[in-house]
């Protein structure tokens, strides 16, 4: 009932269970919320800056918050994440602008996220961080850098007529649902993600164990929505247009 994704610091002496990966739904649907009610307001000058002033004071109460006291309903992971909203919106609005920028210019957010990435983890389920600063910045670029390999990705496999292949990773897209309920099992049960950090952080760099580690996700999740629909149950429940079809 509290909606805590990890170990919560409160004033009650109770162990609180952990809801696990399910805390990114809560703190998304109040980060949604929060979001666009400040969207709403007008300012005669500087309104963007204005709001973005908001959103950053916002994220930092969260931050900060996080150390003292733990929200419920992943309210402190809601507030963490408002510059990461405010930052989609502007991607968004000014997508011809961020579609002109040069090569280097996301090979510098690449750089960037790859320095950051070394200080160790950012977890905004529990709004802990090395460098909050840093880490803010750093996750806003590889967003950037991620989106940009993306579409140059399927700009060329649209070239290639490599059509069957670019469906195969639009599948991973469409089971988000089933990825993240497996993903859920696997962090709370099985716990590779993490066996993987412990084993390889002893005897390689932590960027190349990060590395290896999503490796591990993206092949997860590709095997997640490739066997689920030979499973009825299961395929009914996470795709349910595919089995009415049928």
């Amino acid at each position: 009932m509290y909606g805590s994704g990890g170990e919560s610091i409160t004033p009650f002496k109770t162990f609180i269970p952990w809801i696990g990966a399910i805390w990114f739904l809560l703190a998304f649907f109040w980060g949604s919320l929060i979001f666009n009610q400040i969207m709403k307001l007008s300012f005669k000058k500087y309104d963007l800056l204005s709001k973005f002033a908001i959103f950053s004071v916002l994220t930092l109460v969260g931050y900060y918050l996080s150390k003292i006291v733990t929200l419920p309903m992943s309210f402190n992971s809601a507030l963490g994440s408002m510059l990461f909203f405010f930052a989609g919106y502007l991607i968004r609005r000014y997508k011809k602008l961020f579609d002109q920028l040069p090569l280097y210019a996301y090979l510098i957010f690449l750089a960037s996220w790859t320095y950051v990435a070394t200080l160790g983890l950012f977890s905004i389920e529990n709004m802990a961080a090395p460098n909050i600063f840093l880490n803010l910045i750093s996750s806003v670029a590889d967003c950037l850098f991620l989106i940009k390999l993306s579409m140059i990705i399927d700009s060329w496999l649209v070239k290639k007529d490599k059509y069957k292949f670019r469906q195969e990773i639009l599948l991973i897209g469409s089971g988000s649902l089933a990825i993240l309920c497996f993903h859920l099992i696997d962090l709370d049960n099985i716990s590779v993600w993490t066996i993987l950090l412990k084993k390889l952080n002893d005897t390689v760099p932590y960027w190349f164990a990060i590395m290896i580690g999503n490796i591990y996700l993206i092949i997860f999740a590709y095997l997640v929505v490739k066997i689920i629909p030979f499973v009825p149950l299961l395929k009914s429940c996470f795709f349910p247009r595919k089995s009415i079809k049928k």
